[in-house]
């Protein structure tokens, strides 16, 4: 019983580094459903000294069956992207390393009171958890568990040894390790939480990705300001498959102008439940399927000209009606829906609502804060044209031809988009959006501001990738008999389409490795949660069989080998055994140290009592030889087996017909 408690005491430091590690992870996550079991599991491994066999089959089985617990206890936590400090994406790689650490726990030597693999996992899971958004916490949680990996290797170093301890004053360069030990993990926590973002953006840099914004590429309330030179990240937003011509991808349309900023602002009091089955074109053939890769609000992107959008089954979509009939659902990324596509550019589908007698009066609002001058401006470019279209085409080429794009703007005093039409600034997407809107309700088209995505990126056959760098805004202007068209004022050299820089390899990589995760998580979610147990439970199965099955084959053939080799052993053992008695007889004894060749080849000329039977001492010296190199050489079949009995039987002074059964022996 003493020596029990004695076993619990030496494993209960490497025990506290692990449950320090999960605690910082639970912390980090909030609430977790596995956590707890894995804690646990791994108090008990500390009170039981038996431990799992280090079975292969069995052991992947079990990882398997915990991966799957993982996973079905997180499914909920989705990635937006696989990045480093992610909070997703650390939850993921920290209940995965949970799980093997529980795993490793439980086959790791109970006597072995420092196992290196678990303190190496437990580190990644401390690391995984810096992730946590109140980085004080990691300031007690750190220094706590580099002060028990210190006493675990400490104590551990110490019960290792033989030798029992000398006294029991604790020296002062342990105090000082216990010091420095704490002071590092009180730096490591700061380092790893407080610079975040700087280690991140280093990351991102050395991957080859210089963006510098790695915020949401959509603003939901758009405002004119200055602006230094910043756009957009290359991480992906939306990856569509499929044939299908298009590019402006709408999102949020907004009606209001004031003082540079536009409304109203999305409010989740004036979403409206609809049917997603309205929204569907069951005729039409031309379909293309988006992935949602980043939350981005929850909004769905689609051309004007849609003829539907289908989503699968059991998803709610909701409907803004004074932003345009913006879409909106609350599926967690990665999410997929379905965009049917129309032959005509100016198709007006679900996203095309005809503006009410209220709504067109606001489309053709300009406020007072928009200066005399860009009255006379709208008046210059498009009196005298009776024809709605031909005056945005012409309002068009004016921005086009009379501004220049730039990322740096210095907004100035007044109305930005005055100045901007006015001061013939160089400016953005946002200020020619903003300025088309205007100078389209001045030339009576009622117009509105939209903000999306410029789709343009091959990724692959029939494959679009979409970034936040492709973020976009223009205008849609509404035309009698004709409907809502676009009107994309921005010079060719400062659209999203222009850009001919790509990802770097590793980025590329990643995204595939992305895609493919999303491709899995799609497969499941058709499934469902019990078939996909049941199809995790058949691979365990069929991989464990498999395994089970070439482990026999195996230790067959190696019993094989090994009855093979003892038989012949032993019949060699027996005939050896008859060599020595048979020299005895004769009175001859081999030394200790010397071998049977050497002594036979000393006494050869003698003048032994073997002098009379020279045959028998050659016939001695050639068994001896054809032993060893049968014994050692590899030899050994029949032919030299019966060799070696002519020749005993040759030496022996008994009949031939008693050697013949010698060497048919086998050892009890």
């Amino acid at each position: 019983m003493r020596s029990s408690a004695l076993d619990c005491l030496r494993r209960l430091p490497a025990t506290t580094v692990r449950l320090i590690a999960l605690y910082a992870l639970l912390r980090m996550e909030g609430n977790s459903a596995a956590i707890p079991i894995w804690a646990a599991l791994i108090v008990i491994a500390t009170v039981v000294p038996s431990r799992l066999p280090k079975n292969a089959a069995v052991l992947w089985l079990l990882r398997i069956l915990a991966f799957g617990c993982v996973i079905y206890t997180i499914r909920a936590r989705t990635i937006d992207m696989i990045n480093m400090f992610d909070m997703a994406t650390m939850t993921w790689v920290g209940e995965l390393l949970a799980a093997e650490l529980t795993l490793s726990t439980w086959t790791a030597s109970a006597d072995d009171p420092v196992p290196a693999r678990s303190l190496f996992l437990s580190g990644i899971i401390l690391l995984a958890a810096s992730s946590v958004r109140d980085d004080e916490q990691m300031f007690v949680i750190a220094p706590a568990y580099f002060f028990a990996v210190l006493v675990t290797l400490r104590y551990g170093a110490r019960t290792s040894t033989a030798r029992p301890r000398q006294h029991s004053v604790v020296s002062w360069q342990y105090c000082l390790a216990v010091a420095l030990a704490l002071a590092g993990g009180a730096a490591s926590s700061a380092l790893l939480t407080a610079q975040r973002s700087a280690i991140y953006m280093l990351g991102v840099r050395f991957l080859g990705d210089h963006a510098s914004n790695e915020g949401p590429a959509l603003s939901i309330s758009p405002i004119l300001t200055s602006t230094f030179g910043q756009r957009g990240s290359m991480t992906r937003a939306l990856r569509i498959e499929g044939e299908g011509d298009f590019s402006h991808l709408r999102g949020i349309a907004y009606t209001i102008y004031s003082r540079g900023m536009w409304a109203p602002r999305i409010s989740d009091h004036d979403q409206q439940e609809i049917n997603p089955s309205d929204l569907d074109a069951p005729q039409s053939r031309r379909i293309v399927s988006v992935t949602r890769l980043l939350h981005n609000y929850g909004i769905l992107f689609a051309p004007l000209n849609s003829q539907g959008l289908r989503f699968s089954r059991g998803t709610a979509v909701y409907r803004f009606a004074a932003n345009g009939g913006m879409l909106r659902t609350i599926d967690t990324v990665p999410a997929q829906y379905q965009i049917a596509l129309s032959s005509s550019e100016e198709h007006q589908g679900p996203l095309c609502a005809p503006p009410t007698a209220a709504e067109r009066r606001q489309l053709l609002d300009v406020p007072r804060d928009i200066e005399p001058g860009v009255r006379m401006l709208s008046k210059t470019i498009t009196g005298g044209i009776a024809q709605p279209r031909r005056r945005i085409e012409l309002i068009e080429q004016y921005l086009i031809s009379h501004h220049h794009y730039s990322l740096t703007v210095d907004i100035g005093a007044g109305d930005p988009v005055s100045n901007f039409l006015l001061k013939r600034k160089s400016a953005h997407c946002e200020y020619f959006a903003s300025a088309a809107v205007i100078l389209s309700r001045l030339a009576g088209v009622p117009a509105r501001y939209v903000i999306g995505y410029l789709a343009h990126e091959r990724d692959g056959p029939d494959a679009v990738a979409v970034r936040q760098r492709d973020a976009h805004a223009w205008a849609e202007c509404w035309l009698p008999d004709v409907g809502w068209v676009v009107l994309d004022a921005t010079p060719g050299d400062g659209r999203p389409d222009a850009l001919t820089d790509r990802p770097s390899v590793i980025a590329r990589w990643m995204e595939r490795i992305q895609d493919t995760l999303t491709a899995i998580r799609a497969a499941a979610n058709g499934l469902g949660v019990v078939r996909l147990m049941c199809v995790v439970f058949g691979i365990a199965v069929v991989f464990t069989a498999v395994r089970a099955i070439l482990s026999l084959q195996i230790l067959r053939h190696r019993a094989g080998a090994k009855d093979e080799y003892e038989t012949r052993d032993a019949q060699l053992a027996a005939l050896h055994g008859e060599f020595v008695r048979f020299m005895r007889r004769l009175g001859l004894v081999c030394p200790m140290g010397v071998t049977w060749a050497e002594f036979l080849a000393a006494n050869k000329d003698s003048g032994t009592s073997m002098a009379p039977a020279r045959e028998q001492f050659d016939s001695a010296a050639e068994f001896i030889a054809e032993y060893n190199a049968a014994r050692f050489g590899g030899r050994g079949s029949g032919g030299d087996m019966e060799r070696l009995r002519s020749l005993l039987t040759r030496i022996s002074v008994k009949q031939p017909s008693q050697i013949s059964e010698i060497g048919e022996a086998r050892t009890g």
